[in-house]
């Protein structure tokens, strides 16, 4: 066995795991336009958008700051006109999202339909979170030349970035992997007003993750049978992948993309690199390493469990070293073995 039969668990359990996933619609079933679909989805991410103005970052109202003049919500910043125009546009993003899947689109088409319905996410405040505001604040602690691993939001000056994050983490250490605090760095460093610009930079990010995710996918479907384009739709074109990542503008697309490039990369024989790839997500956040002891354990039946220790244990060298040269490149050193754990008194593994 190879590690990437163990990834996959090659045809022994292929069958198995084609039976989880959901099916294509039926070919008679009446196929939606794709034009359609793509107006009504863009539609529904304006509105969200526009909607953030007034209830984006945890209903805080950002708008009065924001520098790109999106238009208002008619009633906000009161609560329910938001909420309700929210709502109304995550109704429409998710019809034209199962309108979409039944138009069954090719791989460029879902790619260039998920970009389009991106643009109003990555142009407004951040969504139902201010984490983006913690990332830009954990690049400057690094750009000041602070220990991001030991000083916090509260030792910056006073200032629109320190203001901008959230209280929970305000005075917690980042708790992320040496890569995400230099690219945060990278991101907080950029001429412009900040926070602002650094979100607009996190945003970036988010779609190098999504990129990632649309070599990805469809690659690791294939290797399990099922049809990559359809796959592809379902996780691209996503409103959850949309609104969580690129309209919150979380690490977590750069980590999954991280480990589905991972996984895709074992599938086609390359599972060292798919090793290294887990392991690098896991410098970015620590939970990403679950997919490179899941890459290295399954196995099709009939496999011993020595044999299985042993592709383990070469994972674990394969991943270790990753870490190490991460965290030494980095000059950022291991302190985030310390802080991945805690979160402003709350445990943070996802």
């Amino acid at each position: 066995m190879d590690l990437a039969e163990g990834a996959l668990g090659a045809t022994a359990s292929a069958p198995r795991l084609r039976a989880t996933l959901p099916r294509r619609p039926p070919t008679g079933a009446p196929v939606p336009s794709i034009r359609s679909a793509m107006w009504t989805g863009l539609a529904g991410s304006a509105v969200i958008a526009c909607a953030a103005m007034d209830g984006g970052a945890l209903l805080r109202p950002v708008g009065g700051g924001w520098p790109v003049p999106l238009p208002r919500i008619p009633g906000g910043p009161a609560v329910l006109p938001v909420l309700l125009a929210h709502f109304g546009g995550l109704v429409l993003l998710a019809r034209a999202w199962l309108a979409l899947r039944r138009a069954r689109p090719a791989t460029a088409t879902t790619v260039a339909v998920a970009a389009l319905w991106a643009v109003p996410l990555l142009l407004g405040p951040p969504i139902a979170s201010r984490d983006a505001y913690s990332y830009v604040a954990q690049g400057e602690i690094a750009a000041a030349g602070l220990d991001p691993y030991v000083d916090t939001a509260a030792d910056l000056p006073a200032g629109p970035v320190r203001a901008a994050v959230d209280p929970l983490w305000r005075e917690t250490p980042t708790p992320y992997g040496p890569v995400f605090v230099r690219l945060s760095e990278v991101v907080a460093s950029l001429p412009g007003s900040q926070p602002f610009v650094g979100v607009l930079g996190v945003r970036v990010l988010a779609l190098a993750g999504l990129g990632l995710l649309a070599w990805g996918v469809p690659v690791l479907a294939r290797a399990l049978g099922r049809d990559g384009d359809d796959a592809l739709v379902l996780v691209l074109t996503n409103p959850l992948t949309l609104l969580h990542l690129v309209g919150g503008a979380h690490n977590e697309a750069l980590l999954a993309g991280l480990v589905v490039a991972g996984f895709a990369a074992a599938a086609t024989g390359r599972r060292w690199t798919g090793v290294a790839l887990t392991a690098l997500g896991g410098a970015v956040k620590l939970p990403a390493l679950a997919g490179t002891v899941v890459l290295a354990w399954g196995a099709p039946a009939g496999v011993s469990w020595r044999r299985r220790v042993r592709v383990l244990l070469g994972a674990v060298v394969v991943a270790g070293a990753v870490l190490v040269a991460m965290s030494w490149a980095t000059g950022l050193g291991t302190g985030w073995t310390r802080t991945a754990g805690a979160n402003g008194g709350a445990v943070s593994w996802a």
